[in-house]
């Protein structure tokens, strides 16, 4: 029988923290059962404390419009953070304080996922643009037209940056210029879709990356010809999506799809090494050679690929919606739910460490970096969390003041 993690109980600053789908963000040890005492036992000891918070977006109902799915892009020199909204404009944030540094206007908002890479800035709108901005000052470098909205983070590899759009491409384009190099489309199946995509991998020149129609393809990174597909999905399931972005280790590929069994492949010629039926899997990620799947109706889990079998596996409640992508901390996972919160849980033994839970559910994936985890919730509050913050001393970041460009 699975672990089931209680909900948190720990109130911060009562409800100062306000939402309208909810009272308030809480804090808490996972097995705190103190009913909203403000008793603070328990949290001393644990892994991330909240420190600081900013509202971009007010008086938000919640719905599906509101769900926010964007994750910053990190600079760890600077410590500056640049992030858009589905609602807002996209800007540059001093992680250390969360002041905004400048801001620019972004046509139908960006729910997606932006990166940082030598001095600029690449991430997708909702109003079908991909752009790259100069970090320092916002100014478009350049943008390129696709035909659905980018959320996934685009990956840097051989002087491109490549992407995946909502319309099932996956598109390459020099990084410096915008030029277009190639792409690579799928149709999607005839039924039904889950919403979302899979963010693709890089590894050795290839490019691995799910599609809905339940196949993992493998592409050259440099021209986007075809070295080979495996279909991980049963072709008789409702849903078919391989969404669960590939995992990569120790010379081995790891995929799933929403309805699957869990697939070993060969990355060079995508023969299968094997097949456990684990009953599909919606997030995978590697922790210490081993497996972290999670799956829809809550369930968390750690796979043994050596030995195949299951090391420890949580169930949580299956009204909180979708999970993140799954993030480490040192030895914690982390991990949002879209209906939920955000959990902290040890990768080595499964043990529900902390959790947060803003009042408005997270769709974003957490973003864990050198000074802490940065997560923005759904209705559009950024949440920063430092690990012993009572004994840590912040240090200054240098501010950029140019003011930003419409674009």
């Amino acid at each position: 029988m699975g672990l089931r993690i209680v909900l948190a109980t720990l109130l911060i600053g009562g409800c100062s923290f306000g939402f309208l789908a909810g009272c308030g963000a809480q804090l808490g040890a996972a097995h705190d059962l103190v009913p909203l005492t403000g008793q603070k036992r328990a949290v001393s000891t644990a892994p991330q404390q909240l420190a600081w918070h900013k509202t971009f977006i007010k008086g938000q109902l919640l719905t599906e419009s509101s769900r926010e799915t964007a994750r910053a892009a990190y600079d760890p020199k600077s410590r500056l953070m640049w992030l858009g909204t589905a609602h807002s404009s996209f800007k540059c944030i001093n992680s250390v304080s969360g002041q905004v540094v400048w801001e620019i206007d972004v046509p139908g908002g960006s729910r997606g996922e932006a990166i940082w890479h030598d001095g600029a800035v690449y991430f997708g709108g909702e109003g079908g643009q991909f752009l790259a901005l100069d970090a320092a000052t916002g100014e478009q470098k350049w943008s390129y037209k696709v035909q659905a909205a980018v959320r996934r983070a685009p990956v840097i590899s051989g002087g491109l940056v490549i992407f995946v759009d909502g319309a099932n491409t996956i598109i390459a384009l020099e990084h410096r210029t915008g030029k277009w190099r190639w792409q690579y489309r799928r149709d999607p199946p005839k039924h039904f879709a889950l919403a979302g995509e899979a963010r693709p991998i890089v590894v050795d020149g290839r490019v691995y990356l799910g599609f809905s129609d339940g196949h993992l393809v493998a592409l050259s990174s440099t021209d986007g010809t075809v070295a080979w597909s495996q279909r991980l999905s049963d072709p008789n399931a409702t849903f078919q999506d391989a969404d669960a972005r590939a995992a990569f280790s120790e010379g081995v590929l790891y995929a799933s799809s929403v309805s699957g069994d869990l697939f070993a492949l060969d990355p060079v010629t995508g023969k299968v090494k094997w097949r456990q039926s684990v009953g599909g899997a919606l997030q995978l990620s590697v922790f210490q050679g081993d497996l972290i799947l999670a799956q829809p109706k809550g369930r968390l889990f750690r796979f043994d690929v050596y030995k195949r079998k299951t090391v420890w596996s949580i169930a949580v409640n299956d009204q909180w919606g979708s999970p993140t992508e799954i993030e480490q901390s040192g030895d914690n996972l982390v991990v949002g739910w879209s209906k939920g919160g955000l959990y902290w849980v040890d990768g080595r033994t499964g043990e529900p460490t902390l959790q947060f839970n803003p009042g408005s559910g997270i769709s974003a994936r957490p973003l864990v970096t050198q000074d802490g985890i940065y997560v923005l919730a759904n209705q559009g509050t950024l949440f920063a969390f430092r690990t012993n913050l009572l004994r840590r001393t912040q240090q200054k970041t240098p501010l950029v003041t140019s003011p930003g460009r419409g674009l």
